[in-house]
């Protein structure tokens, strides 16, 4: 369905005089589906299954299709993540090239209070909690009442946290009996920010909680309520997620959005420890979350440490198509791809190191 409107926006955009291009990134089974598709295409592919492919869809993070995403050909510089979106909402390029509106222009410098409007003096310098949710919804009933108590508890300490609540809700006294409830701001009902700021956030089901910095809108933690879920004293306040976890239910949902090391030994105490020295080693120690310089390479990956007590263990590696007895692997599931380390022996720093490394070098 969306081919045949790409192609058609393509056409018109390129008979308008436009700098556009596109190339292909396959995603067919095999060489023959690849050729019929791309006959239909009057634009660029990666030839099939050349490993630039899987490349990419690492570093856009694909996880579905179709996916099509706007760059600066120069620079390689991200200009729209949702292009697909900003095709089926503009086919005409009237936008083009469909450069998102600034963070500021998104959340505007106005908020409810209570019954009072308030300006973006409420939130500048903060930490910042948009939290999507509804007064119809199960789930949101269960995690707001926690939301409000780590925020009490929080702004009562003189943390530096607010919490924007962006309504889901189905009409004005909905929302005004919801938002009755609640000690922080929201985006009035109805108002045009909750479709953009869903859009910005790519929200798929609620409650969602994004902690991001209030002035420039970098994300802090993409996902904020099994954050404050797992921690509703925020004593990890702002909840920066960390690149050695130990391995649990709460910091799982990482798995699905950068590539994992797992390693298993006598106890997670000591998996902890040989990780943080290998990442030590490698560099990889993430940057400060409001560092806006050249990206995180550390932001990429998560190295989760366990031992045979965990339950999430015989999944993952079932998952894996892993022996029960792997104590190293690497799980890159944005392209699909799994790793285990089939030496023998206790694993040290030292091997971690040179797994990994070898992971980066394509010698796996």
């Amino acid at each position: 369905m969306f081919t045949p409107m790409l192609v058609e926006a393509y056409n018109k955009i390129r008979g308008n005089g436009k700098k556009f291009d596109i190339v292909f990134v396959s995603s067919d089974q095999d060489q023959s589906a690849f050729d019929h598709y791309f006959q239909t295409m009057p634009w660029k592919a990666i030839p099939y299954a050349d490993p630039r492919v899987d490349k990419l869809k690492q570093k856009f993070k694909v996880q579905g299709i179709p996916t099509f995403v706007i760059l600066d050909a120069k620079t390689g510089k991200l200009i729209n993540g949702q292009g697909r979106q900003a095709i089926m909402t503009d086919p005409q390029g009237e936008n083009f090239p469909w450069r998102p509106p600034s963070w500021n222009e998104i959340l505007g410098t106005s908020f409810l209070k209570g019954k009072e409007t308030v300006g973006v003096e409420a939130i500048q310098g903060k930490t910042l909690g948009i939290y999507f949710s509804a007064h119809w919804c199960p789930p949101c009933k269960m995690f707001t009442p926690m939301l409000i108590d780590a925020h009490k508890k929080l702004t009562s300490e003189g943390k530096p946290f607010e919490v924007v609540f962006v309504s889901g809700d189905r009409d004005q006294a909905a929302f005004d009996g919801y938002f009755g409830e609640m000690n922080w701001l929201a985006i009035p009902f109805g108002d045009s920010r909750i479709e953009e700021l869903n859009s910005k956030f790519q929200v798929e089901g609620i409650p969602t909680l994004v902690i991001v910095d209030a002035d420039s809108g970098k994300i802090i933690n993409s996902e904020g309520r099994m954050a404050v879920m797992s921690d509703p004293k925020g004593e990890n306040f702002p909840w920066a997620p960390k690149l050695v976890e130990e391995l649990s239910p709460t910091v799982v949902p990482r798995v699905n959005e950068a590539v994992s090391l797992l390693l298993s030994t006598g106890s997670a105490a000591n998996s902890r420890t040989i990780l943080q020295s290998a990442v030590d080693t490698l560099g990889l120690e993430k940057k400060d979350a409001n560092d806006d310089n050249e990206e995180d390479e550390g932001a990429q990956y998560v190295f989760f440490a366990t031992d045979e007590s965990c339950q999430l263990l015989p999944r993952i590696r079932a998952l894996m198509g892993a022996p029960d007895t792997v104590k190293l692997a690497i799980l890159d599931i944005p392209s699909q791809r799994c790793f285990h380390w089939e030496g023998t022996g206790d694993v040290t720093a030292d091997t971690v190191v040179s797994f990994f490394k070898d992971y980066q070098a394509e010698k796996l």
